[in-house]
């Protein structure tokens, strides 16, 4: 789940709240806190000791022997409870018999039927070519409160039921029985889909070509896109107030639906109840909370404490740059439903690699038509784009554009043509040094204050930021709490000029020392050949 709260330490009795990507092994999978985070409390630290071929193959044996303790446990609650299930699953479609099939361990390892959070189960029925899924959550500890996995599966159920009730091709789905009725809820999160045909589109990709293929692999991929994009577009959320957030269902019933929260995780909540923010008026209303909840996030020492200081003054940054962003302050006529997960395996396609269907709408959000149908990071994820700040139109967005223009909504060419600038505020809250940050100014054009012109150079950007937001008072925290001053920031600017300054001197006498030879080698070769040419003798023919 990417739920950033507040959980319990792993240690029997002790209260202590533990906030943080840091505070849960990534290779135990426990969460302690700062008292209990001992070696003794880690049954990795025994591979840590070890080299380091021996700890990659350990560290496997590992991971591969706790995803299989969680599919089996997995299989041993589904198995308890299968009567019951089959009960629920008849009642959606009554005279029709119905058979949840439940594999054993290596049978489900070789169907592939589970993710890095789901297990699929196959539901047939009798006399009938219709097939369902029981999807149930991976275990995860410590588990998330009842209340946020409750919101997010009638969030996902209500968007997925929208879509397919306005033809676009989704799974039906049902709310789990605890949801919909009085009954108790089993000790697993699950909810009934509808099986969709196909298989995940899958494609190559490389630093440099984040759409790795043919000329006529790239222009299917991007008509397929472009074909499903439209279907979404004719589709807005009929809403008398049009707000950003998430779908639910509506208090007026008549499976009318309603916007409320915004349901995303990472970053984009509270660590506490009630968890959820928004719903929101404007997209600067809804940046601005993913910000400011971020800043929160990084001074609580939650995210990662190493660049904790650059992490802060970069929001601080974007934080100016989307509180001055007239686009972004802009009325919202109407909304739409994103997906917001395009990883391009969401998208089910045939042997032809036609789109036969669409899933993983989980924390799928409405939002204005500009964002929705901007183009996602599979066409953006290339070197050029994060370490040189790059945004231009890839190849593949001007087939899109072409292709749009060519079916008649030259409105969804200039959302690929603006696109960049949602792009690039996907990453509030993933703050990366490999992205260059003026790429992130650049998309704000002329919305950028007049005084604001930070220098290129981290370092120097570190000194720059701190004099402007020097009366901040979140930044004099987190300077105070990590150990950082305005001296340290411009000694260390000064110590890496000097650095900058000696390998700069140091390859230029190099270069010089090199093109020097080159020079000698080229005269020894000119004089040589005159010579021969001198004597009617060649060289070559010794």
């Amino acid at each position: 789940m990417p739920e950033l709260i507040e959980d319990p330490c792993s240690s029997p009795k002790c209260t202590t709240p533990v906030l943080g990507w840091e505070a849960r092994c990534q290779f135990c999978c426990v969460v302690w806190c700062a008292e209990h985070d001992t070696e003794e409390n880690h049954e990795c630290v025994k591979l840590a000791r070890l080299g380091w071929d021996e700890r990659r193959e350990a560290l496997l044996k590992v991971k591969e022997a706790r995803k299989e303790r969680d599919l089996q446990k997995v299989i041993d609650q589904v198995t308890a409870h299968q009567s019951d299930l089959q009960k629920e699953i008849h009642s959606l479609r009554p005279g029709y018999e119905c058979k949840l099939t439940i594999p054993d361990l290596q049978t489900l390892l070789e169907s592939k039927w589970y993710a890095g959070l789901n297990v699929h189960f196959l539901i047939t029925f009798a006399n009938d070519e219709t097939k369902c899924l029981l999807r149930v959550r991976q275990p995860y500890v410590p588990p998330p409160p009842t209340e946020i996995v409750d919101t997010v599966t009638t969030s996902e159920v209500t968007t997925l039921n929208y879509l397919r009730g306005n033809g676009i091709p989704v799974p039906g789905a049902w709310l789990p029985r605890h949801l919909s009725s009085d009954l108790q809820r089993f000790p697993f999160n699950y909810f009934i889909y509808e099986f969709m045909p196909g298989k995940p589109l899958k494609l190559d990709k490389d630093p440099f070509n984040p759409l790795d293929l043919s000329a006529d692999g790239i222009r299917k991929f991007v008509e397929e896109y472009g074909k499903m994009q439209i279907q979404l577009s004719t589709l807005p959320v009929p809403l008398p107030r049009p707000r950003i957030g998430c779908l639910f269902p509506s208090s007026e019933g008549d499976e009318k639906v309603e916007v409320d929260p915004w349901v995303g995780g990472m970053t984009f909540m509270k660590p506490h109840p009630p968890y959820f923010l928004g719903p929101f008026k404007t997209q600067k209303e809804r940046y601005l909370a993913h910000i400011d909840a971020t800043l929160e996030y990084i001074s609580k020492g939650a995210l990662y404490k190493e660049k904790i200081i650059d992490d802060y003054l970069w929001h601080l940054e974007l934080r100016e740059l989307v509180e001055a962003s007239k686009v972004l302050d802009k009325e919202i006529k109407e909304v739409f439903v994103k997906h917001a997960d395009e990883r391009e395996d969401h998208l089910m396609v045939d042997e032809e690699r036609n789109v036969v269907a669409v899933l993983d709408w989980e924390w799928a959000y409405v939002t204005t038509k500009e964002e929705a149908f901007s183009t996602p990071k599979i066409f953006n994820q290339d070197s050029t784009y994060t370490g040189l700040g790059d945004n231009s139109l890839r190849e593949a967005e001007k087939l899109l554009i072409e292709y749009y223009e060519g079916a008649g909504r030259p409105d969804l060419a200039d959302c690929v043509k603006g696109g960049k600038l949602y792009t690039r505020l996907e990453m509030i809250g993933n703050y990366d040094p490999m992205y260059v940050k003026w790429g992130f100014r650049e998309i704000f054009g002329e919305d950028i204050p007049a005084d604001f012109n930070p220098p290129r150079q981290d370092v120097e950007w570190r000194v720059y930021m701190m004099r402007r937001y020097e009366g901040h008072e979140g930044l004099k925290k987190v300077m105070q709490e990590y150990g950082w001053s305005m001296e340290r920031a411009e000694r260390e600017a000064e110590e890496w000029k000097i650095r900058n300054e000696k390998s700069s001197k140091k390859f230029r006498e190099e270069y010089a020392k090199e093109r020097e030879k080159m020079r000698e080698e080229f005269r020894k070769e000119y004089e040589e050949k005159k010579k021969s040419e001198l004597t009617g003798y060649s060289v070559d023919k010794e």
